[in-house]
């Protein structure tokens, strides 16, 4: 276990990284490869595979692969590593036959349909020496000789056979979800036969005694099955004499991929590298192949092949990945080719879809990939038997490791950089769709919070305002029999009208209202009420007295007589008296009035505590007045 220091600071302890140890042997048709045990079925059968940085899932060779023709070996189950009877394992169930595409884009050469099923896998060759044991793992199985060797896949997409609903998770995210590494992140070693150094294989880590760290930081490709791309920026080859060439013409980007072994650039650099080695391609293998005599040669001048890396086509750091000739120098035997034959691990590309730095290139390449952060590096491999092997965490996006602080050896576990490949990595995918979901629902927040403003502001919605002077009045006419009423009706100049039913009424406090005209037996019974009728006659007398002397002060006229009931009938109507017991003129009053419908200000001639209401009664759009008024 390893301690760790969370984002929200407290202390916490973390599985330490798996160090899968290689088997010790080489095997391959078309070189010598470090290969790692593995088991699977129960019981447990044994083999030895591969590891392809490619695939999501475990490939392992069917005994058809292995049955008598022309091109089967002799002892052909222990030159592929060992093939799996699925009939005599216990826990083995069949998922189907599925065509093989992870590496379709090669070519028709690898096209297969292997059968499929859930296996459980064991890392290791026994439980002494061995990794974590999983159920339920994806494994495949197959027979034809391009994959002359079982796989092992390392990425950690999961695999999906009918829909992309159908998935299930790769070995390596099983790892993690059951707390068995600190991190979804692993390196890688393919390990150097001319060297004597077998692979490197850590999940959730890295061996810092196994590369040259440097501060070079590639972002994942958009293309899940094309993820990690670099961009091949130059390969040279440099002479014991000192002399250089130049192997590639221009730029190109390329995938990191052991699932095979060779090199996949353009026809113009396979020509210059066949110019500068002396190469001749083969049609029928399809391989560059090499005489003794030329083979001789180029041991003995041993150039070196520089392959410079960068995460952008312009600019940027770039990293150096020293080969030496022997790194090319390989041997492919039966059933790749019919006889022994050295060949240069190079293949003309179709399209840039192809263009692929096989296992070969990881022989002198370490890589360091964590899908937690979205990134990976590529580093000059080391060979050094007088290190101790050095197993780091690298960490995960929520946690910081406390005994080893990150340096320019774990520049794996920095933050992922931009690509100049126009992609995006999963982890910047990821911060995109998360920060558009939650702007999303921030806008659907604030629309909401708006609208409910505005079903308050319109619920109490203020008395719309209206100039005073684009407002005339219509009476309709009456006969005012004692029970009928005056109901002004206002026009506005603009042919718009207003709807005044909806006014809020303010009340006079304590004050009944009343309407203005009762009927004769309400007139009666108002009678009964001296006091409340004697207050009302001197209010209107006092109203009459003040009016009259108004108008004689203003122009020296009487104001016209009054009917004989005016002393309870007649009320102030702008700058004049109307008789409420006379029939209204069926015309509109030309003049505008002076009083607004709403009595208000301190012009009005009633005292302060009384001012005069507009009310819109339901159904009947009355007017009415303080009782006192009466």
């Amino acid at each position: 276990m390893t301690d760790i220091i969370t984002a929200n600071g407290s202390m916490t302890s973390v599985p330490s990284p798996i160090s899968w140890q290689p088997s010790g042997n080489w095997i391959g048709n078309d070189g010598n490869w470090s290969s790692f045990a593995l088991r699977a079925g129960s019981p447990f059968q044994k083999f030895e595979v591969l590891i392809s940085t490619k695939s999501t899932f475990t490939l392992l060779v069917d005994p058809v692969g292995c049955e008598p023709s022309e091109l089967t070996a002799e002892n052909c189950p222990f030159y592929r590593g060992g093939i799996f009877n699925s009939n005599k394992s216990t826990t083995w169930q069949y998922a189907g036959s599925f065509q093989l595409t992870f590496e379709e884009n090669l070519g028709p050469r690898f096209d297969d349909s292997p059968n499929f099923g859930f296996e459980k896998v064991s890392l290791g060759s026994s439980n002494t020496t061995g990794g974590p044991t999983l159920a339920s793992q994806v494994v495949g199985t197959y027979g034809i000789n391009a994959f002359y060797n079982g796989l092992f896949g390392l990425n950690n997409q999961p695999t999906n056979f009918t829909s992309l609903t159908d998935s299930h998770p790769s070995f390596i995210s099983m790892l993690l979800s059951e707390r068995l590494i600190p991190s979804l992140s692993w390196s890688f070693n393919a390990g150097a036969y001319y060297r004597g150094f077998f692979g490197s294989l850590t999940f959730g880590g890295y061996d810092t005694s196994r590369f040259e760290p440097n501060d070079v930081s590639f972002s994942f490709g958009s293309d899940i099955e094309r993820d990690l791309l670099v961009d091949v920026r130059s390969i040279t080859s440099t002479n014991s004499n000192g002399s250089t060439a130049n192997l590639l013409p221009q730029s190109v980007l390329a995938l990191i991929d052991s699932t095979v072994s060779p090199i996949y650039l353009p026809q113009a650099a396979c020509d210059v590298f066949a110019e500068t080695f002396g190469l001749t391609y083969n049609s029928t293998f399809k391989l560059y192949l090499i005489d003794d005599e030329i083979h001789k040669k180029m041991v003995a001048s041993n150039p070196n092949i520089t392959f410079t890396l960068g995460d952008q086509s312009s600019g940027g750091s770039t990293v150096d990945i020293v080969f030496p000739y022997s790194s090319f120098d390989l041997k492919a035997v039966f059933p790749r080719v019919s006889d022994v034959n050295w060949y240069f691990p190079l293949q003309p590309a179709d399209n840039d879809t192809q263009y692929t730095l096989g296992r070969v290139f990881l022989q002198e390449a370490y890589i360091m990939t964590n899908y937690e952060h979205g990134n990976f590096s590529v580093a000059q491999a080391k060979f050094d038997n007088s290190t101790k092997s050095n197993i780091v965490p690298l960490p995960g996006r929520k946690s910081t490791t406390t005994t080893n602080p990150v340096t320019e050896s774990s520049m794996a576990a920095s933050p992922p950089t931009n690509s100049s490949h126009g992609s995006l990595s999963r982890g910047a995918k990821i911060g995109i769709a998360t920060g558009v979901a939650v702007g999303a629902v921030s806008m659907l927040l604030v629309f909401a919070l708006f609208f409910w403003r505005w079903r308050q502001s319109k619920r109490r919605r203020p008395e719309p305002t209206v100039d005073k002077s684009q407002i005339q009045y219509v009476f309709e006419k009456q006969e005012l029999d004692g029970a009928a009423f005056i109901r002004p009706w206002p026009v506005y100049l603009d042919e718009k009208k207003e709807d005044l039913t909806n006014i809020e009424v303010q009340e006079l406090p304590d004050e009944p209202l009343v309407e203005m005209m009762t009927s004769p037996q309400k007139k009666q019974n108002s009678r009964k009420s001296g006091t409340r009728m004697s207050r009302s006659r001197s209010y209107t007398a006092y109203i009459n007295v003040k009016k009259a002397k108004e108008n004689r002060m203003s122009n020296g006229k009487v104001s016209p007589p009054l009917s004989k009931f005016c002393s309870l009938t007649c009320a102030p109507f702008g700058d004049r008296f109307i008789d409420l017991n006379r029939s209204l003129p069926p015309t509109p009053i030309a003049t505008p009035m002076a009083r607004s419908p709403r009595v208000s200000g301190t012009s009005s001639p009633m005292p302060k505590n009384r001012r005069m209401l507009w009310q819109t009664r339901p159904h009947s759009n009355t007017l009415v007045v303080p009782r006192e008024m009466i």
